[in-house]
């Protein structure tokens, strides 16, 4: 082989060693940028918030500390307890991230005469809109942190269901249909027997 040629495949071998290295960065790059996405896809599906709905008989007299908190009413002048049949909502978020701006839908069989609602935090402002046959109302909640759980009281005047208070906590749930929380991209539906 003569220094020509000799030279001419070093030169060869040093452009492929040059090729394979920058095909070799290139092909990490791609594959560094893959993960990312598909870690942050991951961590969209992980850190959200997961609501927790109960619906339980009792009200006022069950919670007290936290219908003192009630935000859309003056609970010591306006409502009388003792008029009504009470059923307490819970939605507890048991997610990685706080939930913002929830909207609550609650349908029922009977209806609502009272709905007084208890959010955590300080200043969380509270919105409710109730249709005119007071079975179907939405809620909006500006916050519901992780780990912490809202209240929402609904009362149903004795004279219009024929339950004693006896009787209440053993038929509470054929009067509810449907509750369903939406916060950003979560959608969450409880349904009741009556649905």
């Amino acid at each position: 082989m003569n220094k020509n040629e000799k030279s001419k495949m070093e030169m060869f071998y040093y452009y492929l060693k040059i090729g394979l290295a920058i095909a070799f960065v290139i092909w990490v790059t791609i594959s560094i940028n893959g993960l990312q996405g598909t870690a942050q896809e991951n961590s969209n599906l992980i850190l959200r918030p997961e609501f927790e709905t109960s619906f339980l008989p009792g009200g006022p007299e069950r919670f007290s500390e936290a219908y003192a908190d009630v935000e859309n009413v003056d609970t010591e002048a306006k409502v009388e307890e003792g008029d009504y049949l009470w059923s307490t909502i819970l939605i507890a978020n048991r997610g990685k991230k706080d939930g913002q701006e929830l909207n609550i839908n609650i349908e029922t069989a009977a209806e609502m005469d009272q709905i007084l609602v208890s959010p955590t935090g300080y200043s969380n402002e509270v919105n409710i809109e109730t249709e005119d046959n007071k079975m179907s109302t939405e809620i909006s909640v500006e916050e519901l942190d992780i780990d912490d759980a809202a209240r929402i009281f609904i009362g149903f005047n004795k004279d219009k269901i024929n339950v004693n208070e006896q009787n209440w906590a053993d038929s509470y749930e054929d009067y509810l249909k449907r509750i369903s929380i939406e916060s950003g991209n979560v959608e969450d539906i409880f349904y009741g027997l009556a649905y």
